[in-house]
């Protein structure tokens, strides 16, 4: 039995896998063959997608997909592909960039920056416009029923209805309309104190809503829970800071506006002060510097909860400013202690469930005298992240007291697919596929655990969920290996003389679900009283 326990990572695979559409489709060895093939796999779906685990129950449905992608949809991009994930880690630099280039080359305290800055600028707006054709050769995902859309026609009409006005708008070129209205004055300040400046500055408000959209791709699906929290506060800071930096310039556009119209500055707003630290008395030989520090002051000020202090008179644009800046303090304030509230109940309540249990489950190993193999393989159960969810399932009060038709609703939301795609159920009507579904047995096989024994009665369907086993015959010789969503022993059900003639061994530490003809008795009892079995 020796050979049953080799790992199937340390020894020669004796199967030949089933190869990806890619490798069938282009042939050669050249550098041109590989560049085609680099250059289409960028836009196939990506195996190493985290996210696609939850619309793809094994590599082998990845790779049909793959293969009605490449033939089917050859021209559009698929949203869980290596093209899409880097153009939307791009397009968030881009945004939270042009944001803030922006926000000093539009306005004119800053009157002696480069002009290569405004060239930038207007990068990021090309940028941004090419976006908008890529959105449009993207695929959208289907939350609710949980798959891909690839259609063009179904494409082109998600996005007219739902992203089109915002996406259109924001590709508005507003470093291109400066140097298109100023050439090489664009660094010029005076020029900008006008009601085209403001106009664009109010302009820019459908450019946050993208920054927002587009920091989604911060909390996408990882594997550690801490770093999927430290991403999402990263996004939080991110929004919020380019929110506040919108709210100022929207805010100083409407106070040149008043200004503009009423043909005079009043000292009392925060606007002529620093228009003071520009051109005033408090002028210096470096006034950008000042600027810039004051500028920062101002946005990290906000999330203090703005204020003018003891000031009696107050132009009123600022005191309408105070009341959004508090506003949108404590909007970004919640958002936190949401977050925050998340992060410790995920951590520390799961972490303390699941110490408890393995405490009291070693200790009754250990009270028990079993052997020292035994209680390793208990404390190795207890290190699995499948384990977590049992533990949660179990013990959480919360999730105990959902009532019966939510947690029978999520189970079938995440076992009915996969059941009904096994050919001896696709028939069965879709009542019974539901019985079945609420019956289901979740397993758990640790590495070198062994599955089913050759020459012995099969216990019954067996579906995997994660990992991976070895199927070697009765001869002790390897002939192939399930994966995610392979099933076996499914004539077992109907059968008591079924015999299994392969010994299957669990490679990887793996979770297999499935039924015994005893379950599909009782149920088939319960609901007709039919009785399948010899």
């Amino acid at each position: 039995m020796k050979e049953f326990h080799e790992s199937y990572f340390h020894h020669t695979c004796l199967i030949i896998p089933e190869r990806d559409v890619l490798d069938t489709d282009i042939i050669g060895s050249g550098w041109l063959q590989y560049l085609k093939w680099w250059w289409n796999d960028m836009f196939l779906l990506s195996y190493s997608n985290e996210a696609s685990r939850g619309f793809y129950i094994s590599t082998h449905a990845m790779k049909i997909e793959r293969f009605r992608q490449f033939r089917k949809y050859k021209e559009r991009i698929h949203p869980m592909s290596k093209f899409r994930t880097f153009w939307n880690f791009l397009m968030l630099h881009v945004f939270v960039f042009d944001k803030i280039f922006f926000r000093f080359t539009s306005t004119f305290l800053f009157d002696n920056l480069p002009i290569y800055l405004f060239y930038f600028g207007a990068l990021l707006d090309i940028l941004i416009m090419i976006d908008l054709f890529v959105s449009l050769k993207t695929g959208y995902i289907d939350y609710e029923a949980k798959r891909v859309v690839l259609d063009t026609k179904k494409c082109l009409l998600k996005f007219c209805t739902q992203k089109l006005f915002i996406h259109f708008a924001s590709t508005i070129p507003f470093h291109c309309f400066l140097l298109m209205r100023y050439g090489a004055n664009a660094n010029c300040g005076q020029c900008k104190s006008n009601r085209f400046i403001c106009a664009l500055k109010i302009f820019t408000v459908f450019r946050l809503f993208r920054v927002f959209e587009s920091s989604a791709y911060l909390t996408r699906k990882r594997c550690r829970i801490r770093k999927i929290y430290f991403y999402k506060f990263l996004r939080i800071v991110i929004t919020g800071c380019i929110t506040v930096v919108q709210f100022n310039e929207i805010f100083d556009a409407f106070t040149i506006l008043v200004f503009i119209q009423t043909n005079q500055v009043d000292t009392r707003s925060t606007f002529a002060s620093r228009m003071a630290i520009k051109y005033g008395f408090m002028r210096s030989e470096e006034p950008d510097y000042r600027l810039i520090f004051v500028e920062m002051y101002r946005t990290l000020n906000v999330f203090c909860m703005f204020t003018f202090g003891s000031r009696t008179k107050v132009f009123f644009l600022d005191k309408l400013a105070s009341v959004a800046a508090y506003v949108i303090a404590t909007i970004f304030h919640f958002w936190s202690v949401l977050t925050c509230f998340a992060l410790i109940t995920s951590i520390v309540y799961a972490r303390d469930q699941a110490i408890k249990m393995r405490t009291n489950t070693l200790n009754f190993v250990s009270s028990q005298q079993l052997s020292e193999h035994i209680r390793m393989k208990v404390d190795r159960y207890f290190h699995l992240k499948t384990t977590k969810m049992v533990i949660t399932q179990n013990q959480n009060k919360l999730y105990s007291c959902l009532p019966l038709v939510f947690k029978n609703e999520a189970k079938m939301y995440i076992y009915m697919n996969l059941v009904m795609r096994i050919p001896l159920f696709s028939d069965w009507p879709l009542s019974i596929i539901q019985d079945l579904v609420l019956i289901i047995q979740e397993k758990v096989y640790l590495e070198n655990d062994i599955v089913t024994v050759a020459r012995v009665a099969g216990a019954g369907l067996i579906i995997v969920d994660t990992g991976i086993l070895a199927v070697y015959s009765e001869f002790h010789q390897e002939v192939g290996h399930l994966i995610d969503g392979d099933y076996f022993g499914e004539l077992s059900l109907v059968t008591d003389k079924e015999l299994c003639m392969s010994y299957v061994i669990a490679v990887t530490d793996s979770k297999v679900s499935g039924y015994s003809h005893i379950f599909l008795i009782y149920l088939f009892v319960c609901r007709s009283g039919c009785i399948f079995g010899a």
